[in-house]
């Protein structure tokens, strides 16, 4: 009777320890995985830091041409074209290339809307802009103030103030992520505008849709100066535009300011994106990080 009772509860015991060693097997081998994953996260950190160091050092000592620093046999584009640092592509962005609000307020966005989407949802995206940082609430045509917003049952009131971040472009009800990232060959607001920014423009190294609705240029001018900075014909270049106009800020055509983003891609092909300012003659250090987004996601 006992024995006869015995085998059963052995079977079941056999059969939960089983269970449960399929489970541990199953948990030590996430647990493994996962490990593995931090510890190539870690491992391309440090190169993308090592990468970032080298970078540095070219801005530092290397010497400068209108879209380009070179140091020895070795050339860093700062139009963000890519290059390649310790086995990382890389590409580098001078501030001053892209559109700051600090400087230009949000009076061009309009012409800069107008080579990324249609002529009604640029009016709309730059009017909404508009009466995000003006600081009166009288609403434009096709824009929203905060009754707009309330009669829209959104959460979110035009804070009525300079931006803070590109990131609260997202806040304007027409914006969406895709807007924000860029598709094909249209560059993402993120990689346009800053909400702070150099005090210039930096004609060397801006994109491509920047240059005729920022110095007021015809599209046939816009498209001359933009094939002769591909030619590098900077005297061409220097002969369609006018030197003096205000966004230049009484700093030469493509002059570069002290702040850069850094864009790095992993073998795996994740992508990092640093932006950091030049402090040659800070004792605390050579640079300074602004914003670490490693890894950096896509807006969803």
């Amino acid at each position: 009777m006992v024995s006869g009772f015995a085998l059963p509860l052995v079977l079941i015991i056999l059969a939960l320890l089983t269970a449960l060693s399929f489970g541990l097997t199953r948990l030590v081998s996430a647990n493994m995985q996962l490990l593995q994953e931090r510890k190539t996260e870690w491992a391309e950190e440090l190169q993308l830091r090592d990468a970032l160091e080298k970078a540095v050092h070219m801005l530092l000592v290397g010497k400068y041409d209108p879209k380009s620093v070179s140091l020895d046999s070795a050339s860093l584009p700062l139009n963000s074209a890519p290059a390649v640092i310790n086995g990382l592509t890389v590409r580098v962005q001078s501030w001053s290339g892209l559109y700051s609000f600090s400087l230009l307020g949000y009076q061009n966005t309009n012409a800069v809307f107008r080579q990324m989407m249609d002529s009604k949802s640029a009016q709309r995206v730059s009017a909404e802009l508009g009466d995000w940082i003006d600081e009166d609430t009288r609403g434009r045509f096709r824009g929203g103030e905060g009754a707009d917003y309330a009669t829209r049952k959104m959460l979110q009131r035009p804070r009525n103030a300079p931006l803070r971040s590109i990131d609260e472009l997202l806040e304007l009800p027409s914006v969406t992520p895709d807007m924000m990232n860029g598709s094909g060959k249209t560059p993402g607001f993120r990689d346009l505008f800053l909400a702070g920014g150099e005090d210039n423009f930096d004609l060397g190294t801006a994109p491509d849709i920047l240059v005729g609705p920022l110095l007021g240029l015809s599209g046939a001018t816009a498209r001359e100066v933009i094939e002769a900075r591909k030619e590098a014909d900077w005297s061409k270049v220097r002969f369609l535009i006018d030197e003096n106009h205000w966004v230049f800020n009484d700093h030469p055509a493509f002059y570069k300011g002290p702040n850069y983003r850094l864009e790095f891609e992993s073998k795996r092909g994740v992508t990092s994106r640093v932006q950091m300012k030049l402090t040659p003659y800070d004792p605390q250090g050579l640079y300074a990080i602004i914003d670490w987004q490693v890894p950096d996601y896509p807006y969803e």
